[in-house]
């Protein structure tokens, strides 16, 4: 689903807080707030409205006058590194605007730059291969010719957080939230449904017959800028990815609990405790979900791996001349991650035992061209000579240490859930798929960690029982297969979390992971490093993949796992429609195939 979000509003904001509204002649004091040390936040009703859906794994794009110079302090970049687009944002000679907010009880004041009104665009253009609209305060003539268009080509469009007259005589809107008071004014209004927001009361959901109340969700308030904003954006972005009326409003309810425990527009999404909505999802939605999420990790993270230098990559690029192992793939081409996976499909579906195992592995290591490719892991490619040369399979992995075993157990994992196998069955799996290659305590206990929260998510568990069920994947992992001494992968993923957990934005989460727990190939580094990732996404396949291209190291095979384990728990349709697209074409990758075989092997 491709969203285009329009407004004209600030970008920044200055929050102070007074203990009172100061009278005509008397002075409020100033208490603890950003703006009391000059610090401008970043703000705006369309940006929060845009990373709300963003969050709900939907492609957005950014309709917004900004301006035409480069260099204009707004927080783009951060908006970029989430994957929200702009080429469809018009450039304007102005300054981007900004806004002073003070609060002082019981009243708040605010102060605006004068927004450009009168922008003109190409609405046609604009609205190109976009699937729904999104229009945010403040309206103006750019909103007003996007939405005709809209309407005249039969988009769906939704409002949130501003009622005028002008809206009412635009055809019938898909939903609006509104608060009370502008849904008290917005008389005429055609909507399919609509939302009133009315702080902590709650909200109410209105679609035809259907009325729903909604409690609000207790916070600890800091401050309720941008409550509203969140609010809708995350309700919108909830149903478009399926959520029925009720839970897409209470998690929008929470996530306005969230924005209102931080400071700013953005508090929810620069906090990392943030639940996502989880539709009701069947077993089938969540196996495609691995399958989709191990493919589009693996080319999402492809072009980064091992670079020195990395560009944040928000969407799938060809691999560049400068790449040391992937040079002149095209945008979209899979790797090892997802070659090996399928190849233990195969072994799965003919009878799981070591010696199939190899021969699997074989083929594939002698169709990407054997020893001289540069395709292959340096423990695989070492086993597979050893294997070629007549080796016991069962002592040609036994110094394999690198995350060859991690990057291609998810299918294990979605076969040991669909078995509903306690986690010493599923570590049994998991070690034979680990022998020939990698058959080490560390190899061992880094592919169980990912077999078993990929298994955790297959069954429905909630986001903290795949955590836990990471780290007994880990804990059984390390008893088996020939001891090596490494760091403990269990007590690595207990750090790397706390880094989530602490961590206020993607790049300071993706620095501080690679430079303190490591992204690179052994399993004692990859492994953490996609398990935090995917804690810092809360399970967003979309989020999770972009963190782990951008976290240097081995880009594409954190990247694989922890799709694997948000694809698993979000289901197939919270990854882009566009990545799974291009990925299927580049690779002829049959996903529904794939998600077939893993379930006939469940049933054997």
């Amino acid at each position: 689903m491709r969203v285009l979000v329009v407004g004209n509003a600030s970008l920044t904001d200055l929050i102070l807080k007074a203990g009172k509204a100061p009278g005509s002649s008397s002075v409020a004091v100033l208490t603890e707030s950003p703006g009391i040390h000059g610090t401008w936040v970043p703000g705006g009703a369309a940006t929060t409205i845009a990373l709300a859906i963003r969050e709900a794994g939907h492609d957005v794009e950014l309709c917004h006058p900004l301006p035409a110079s480069a260099d204009h302090g707004v927080p783009l970049s951060e908006l970029s590194r989430r994957g929200i687009g702009f080429d469809r944002s018009p450039r304007t000679p102005l300054e981007a605007g900004r806004c002073i907010l003070v609060y002082g009880e019981p009243d708040r004041f605010a102060w605006s730059t004068p927004p450009d009104m009168e922008v003109e665009t190409d609405a046609p253009t604009i609205l190109r291969g976009i699937d729904y609209v999104v229009v945010a305060p403040v309206w103006s003539r750019l909103s007003e010719q996007v939405v005709r268009e809209a309407n005249r080509q039969g988009i769906p469009c939704a409002m949130v957080g501003e009622f005028r007259p002008d809206a009412a005589a635009m055809g019938e809107w898909d939903v609006v939230v509104l608060d009370r008071a502008q849904h008290d004014a917005s008389k005429g209004l055609r909507t399919k449904s609509v939302v009133v927001t009315d702080g902590a009361n709650g909200s109410i959901v209105v679609d035809g017959a259907l009325r729903i109340d909604v409690r609000a969700v207790p916070a600890r308030v800091v401050d309720t800028t941008g409550a509203g904003d969140t609010y809708g954006g995350a309700y919108i972005g909830a149903r478009l990815s399926g959520n029925a009326h009720q839970d897409a409003a209470d998690y929008a309810s929470r996530m306005a609990a969230l924005c209102c425990e931080g400071v700013g527009s953005w508090a929810a999404y620069m906090r990392r405790d943030a639940q996502p909505a989880t539709p009701a999802l069947s077993t089938r939605d969540r196996v495609l979900g691995a399958v989709w999420g191990t493919a589009c990790g693996d080319a999402f993270g492809m072009p980064n791996s091992f670079l020195q230098t990395l560009p944040w990559l928000t969407q799938m690029v060809p691999g560049p001349s400068n790449s040391p192992y992937h040079a002149g793939y095209p945008a979209g081409r899979i790797t090892d991650d997802t070659e090996q996976a399928m190849a233990l499909t195969e072994a799965l579906l003919v009878g799981f035992t070591a010696e199939e195992v190899a021969a699997r592995l074989n083929e594939w290591f002698i169709g990407v061209g054997g020893e001289s490719s540069l395709a292959v892991g340096p423990s695989t490619k070492r086993a597979m000579l050893a294997f070629a040369a007549g080796g016991d399979v069962y002592e040609i992995g036994r110094l394999g240490v690198t995350n060859g075993s991690a990057m291609r157990v998810a299918p294990v994992g979605v076969v040991a859930g669909l078995r509903s196998l306690p986690i010493a069955g599923l570590i049994d799996l998991v070690e034979t798929s680990c022998i020939p290659t990698h058959f080490t305590s560390p190899a061992i206990s880094g592919a169980g960690a990912i077999a078993a929260a990929v298994a955790a998510a297959i069954q429905g568990a909630t986001w903290d029982e795949i955590i836990d069920a990471s780290l007994q994947g880990a804990d059984e992992g390390a008893r088996r297969g020939n001891w090596i001494y490494a760091p403990s992968i269990r007590q690595r993923i207990l750090l790397a979390l706390k880094i989530a957990d602490s961590s206020t934005t993607p790049m300071e989460f993706t620095t501080t992971l690679s430079e303190i727990v490591g992204t690179g190939e052994p399993c004692t580094e990859s492994v953490p490093a996609a398990i935090a990732a995917a804690h810092y996404a809360k399970g967003n396949p979309a989020l999770a993949i972009e963190l782990c291209a951008n976290s240097r190291g081995d880009t594409d095979t954190t990247a694989a796992m922890a799709g694997a384990i948000c694809g698993a728990y979000r289901g197939w349709s919270a990854i882009p429609e566009s990545w799974r697209s291009l990925v299927g074409t580049v690779n002829a990758l049959d996903g529904d195939a794939w998600a077939s075989k893993l379930e006939e092997a469940a049933r054997k």
